[in-house]
């Protein structure tokens, strides 16, 4: 079924160390007793970041290698536009995350609920989760819309009929 994921959006690197936000995100969540299924490393807003690509790529292997080591999945959440800004385009990954990426091209209600705008970058060929929206009101709240691959046939509906999700936004599956 379909699980909780987090979404760790970082301090820049010059105010704490990729260890010390790790570690703050992990002690968190288990002082919370919380449990998700993925863990989403964003690497946007390349003014936050240092101007040091090498420097970049190393605070990102050491978030995802902590990550890791905690027997946590890793996903990247960029475009690649501000990955090549943040990295210079990394892609020797030891094992490539699944990626989650937002597209800009168009009008919101133009922006296709599919990955066909996808274009292959880094070390990415196919994408996990597309954001179509940010910050879409529906039924007075604020939330995002994302469109998810997954191969579970089932639906969203059909598993929150069955009490085995909790849901606070707007997602589409494919």
């Amino acid at each position: 079924g379909l699980g909780v994921e987090i979404f760790m959006l970082l301090y820049p690197p010059t105010l704490q160390d990729s260890q010390q936000q790790f570690n703050a995100l992990y002690d968190g969540l288990k002082r919370c007793k919380t449990s998700f299924s993925r863990f989403w490393l964003a690497v946007t807003s390349p003014s936050t970041w240092y101007f040091d690509i090498h420097r970049n790529i190393a605070f990102i292997e050491q978030v995802i290698a902590q990550a890791r080591n905690h027997q946590m999945d890793v996903g990247i959440y960029t475009t690649e536009r501000e990955w090549y800004k943040i990295t210079g385009g990394f892609r020797f990954f030891l094992s490539t995350p699944p990626i989650w990426y937002w597209s800009n091209c168009c009008q919101p209600d133009e922006i296709a609920i599919s990955f066909k705008d996808f274009r292959p970058f880094a070390a990415w060929k196919t994408p996990a989760v597309k954001q179509l929206r940010k910050a879409f009101p529906v039924c007075g709240l604020i939330v995002n819309r994302d469109v998810y691959f997954t191969p579970i046939n089932r639906t969203f509906a059909e598993l929150a009929q069955q009490n085995n999700a909790s849901f606070v936004g707007v997602t589409n599956f494919l």
